[in-house]
């Protein structure tokens, strides 16, 4: 992974609406992806701690969730 991966509800309008808004600030320098296609490729994360919060998963593996 060569950037930062947000994910997110995409079943949520809020956060679809919040992730548009993000997009047009950081460009091409995060990836989005909605945790219903996302769980299969970080399977160290719970499917429930994505129903929860947003994640945000960088380069080197760290995780932040939430408001971190």
């Amino acid at each position: 992974m060569d950037r930062p991966c947000l994910i997110w509800d995409g079943d949520c309008g809020s956060c679809r609406r919040g992730v548009e808004h993000l997009r047009l600030w950081v460009g091409e320098r995060v990836a989005f992806e909605p945790y219903q296609t996302a769980h299969v490729r970080f399977p160290a994360i719970p499917l429930e701690a994505f129903r929860e919060a947003v994640h945000l998963v960088e380069p080197d593996g760290r995780v932040s969730r939430g408001a971190e």
